[in-house]
């Protein structure tokens, strides 16, 4: 199971814009030794002590929080980008942060709170990586946050701001606490007449009229706007963002139970009988049809089943744990959502080769029970046929080995890879063909690697 920990250096990334604000809108110091000035409590009656004020009290909202920072670090060019995306409605969230420069600090950040799980990418163009339960403490701050209170305003007029009815006022250096001699900053400054809350906030500060080449010398610009107020049902997840399964069950004695995206695992020490028993009773009042009929009388394993539920399909793997009992995998994924972010499967001709390039197999392929369509790894053993359903073997290679080789070969054979899954030294990859799904599970049993294939009629 993956675990995200919160990093300082992440945190340090989020406080940079309040950082460089106080220290681009005070004089530069003469000297290294200066101290940058600093932003001191005030207690006197103010508009606008704490930012964050009235957000509680809205349902959902969508915040945009900009800062573009442009000047000099110590006489050379420095840039600095800053943009964070917040939606927050019923419990859920949908944060985005993108920092972008000439330091070291570049970097992205999404996260996705559903209530019950917690979705995640560090880059733009990586899966997102979800698990069950929330947010880490620290990993994600609220844009009205880093906005500075404002301590004395001149009233502009009232105006509609991005369909709120909101009071518009106007404010300089002279409105912030900060030290002498302050530089030139002209902001606005939109408050809603209903809750108080910040509708919009601008900020521009001036470079410093003279510069010494020490230290931070910049110029910045702030927007932070918020919009859709009570207007947010939901937050959605991406297309090929894989959900985690918090709703379907784990059997009443599992342990070390693992949910992330589109997968759950766990360990029991029931037997086959009971988890397939266990499965065609609850997932049927969930809504989870299946085409195969449950088997009855001494099981098996490995052995696999199927279900779907609209779009939905869900693959469970059933096989002997390491320490004894057994070891249960779901998979579950939306082909039709996922085939649409999938680049098209190469098109080759109908009589695709049984047996790979290669070391040839220690087994017939032709008695492996494999479709004509689906490889068998070169140079596999101990192949077990798992009721004409399915085969287990061993492999010579590493599990990464054997799921590059599928991911090669089965979109080679026509297959389209809708669902891949990585926890550790395990990979689930889930094929779609025309009326058909393959699943297979690769994993290391036994100091070795062992590969599981199900396949299934859809239709």
């Amino acid at each position: 199971m993956k675990t995200y920990p919160c990093s300082c250096h992440y945190r340090i990334a989020l406080l940079f814009p309040v950082i460089f604000l106080v220290a681009c809108t005070s004089s530069v110091p003469s000297s290294p030794s200066s101290q940058p000035a600093q932003i001191t409590p005030h207690i006197a009656p103010d508009l606008l002590t704490d930012p964050t004020i009235g957000l509680a009290g809205l349902q959902s909202y969508h915040v945009s929080f900009h800062q573009d920072v442009t000047g000099t670090l110590d006489g050379k060019p420095f840039e600095r980008h800053t943009h964070i995306e917040l939606t927050r409605a019923s419990g859920q969230s949908d944060f985005t942060r993108e920092l972008g420069g000439t330091d070291e600090m570049t970097s992205y950040f999404r996260a996705i709170l559903t209530g019950q799980a917690v979705y995640r990418w560090n880059t733009l163009d990586e899966a997102c990586q979800g698990t069950a339960g929330g947010l880490l403490s620290e990993e994600t701050l609220e844009p009205a946050e880093l906005l500075l209170p404002i301590l004395q305003t001149s009233k502009v007029g009232t105006e509609t701001v991005n369909q709120i009815p909101a009071m518009h006022y106007h404010f300089d250096q002279n409105s912030l606490s900060l030290t002498e001699p302050k530089p030139a900053v002209t902001g606005e400054i939109w408050l809603a007449e209903q809750g108080g809350y910040v509708v919009k906030y601008t900020l521009n500060a001036a470079k410093p009229s003279e510069t010494t080449g020490v230290g931070l010398e910049v110029e910045q610009s702030w927007t932070y706007e918020l919009s859709q107020v009570n207007a947010v049902e939901s937050v959605a997840l991406p297309k090929g963002c894989m959900a985690v399964p918090v709703d379907i069950p784990a059997m009443p004695d599992a342990k070390d139970v693992s949910r992330s995206s589109g997968m759950m695992e766990y360990t029991t020490a029931s037997s086959a009988f009971q988890v397939v028993d266990f499965y065609y009773h609850h997932l049927d009042s969930l809504g989870w049809t299946t085409k195969q009929e449950e088997p009855s009388g001494e099981l098996k394993v490995p052995l696999g089943l199927s279900f779907s539920h609209g779009d939905q399909r869900l693959s469970i793997n059933v096989d002997q744990a390491d320490e004894g009992g057994l070891d249960v995998t779901l998979v579950i994924y939306n082909p039709t959502e996922q085939l649409a972010a999938t680049a098209p499967a190469a098109t080759i001709s109908p009589e695709a080769t049984t047996t790979p390039a290669g070391p040839q197999p220690t087994i017939d392929p032709s008695k492996s029970g494999l479709p004509a369509d689906v490889p068998l790894y070169p140079g596999a053993t101990n192949l077990t046929n798992l009721g004409g359903q399915g085969i287990s073997f061993d492999a010579p290679d590493l599990p990464d080995q054997v799921a590059t080789f599928y991911r090669e070969k089965m979109v080679a054979a026509g297959w389209s890879l809708i669902n891949e899954v990585k926890d550790g030294t395990m990979t689930v990859q889930a094929w779609q063909k025309t009326g058909r799904m393959v699943s297979l599970q690769i994993n290391v049993k036994d100091e070795k690697t062992n590969v599981v294939v199900i396949w299934v009629n859809t239709q």
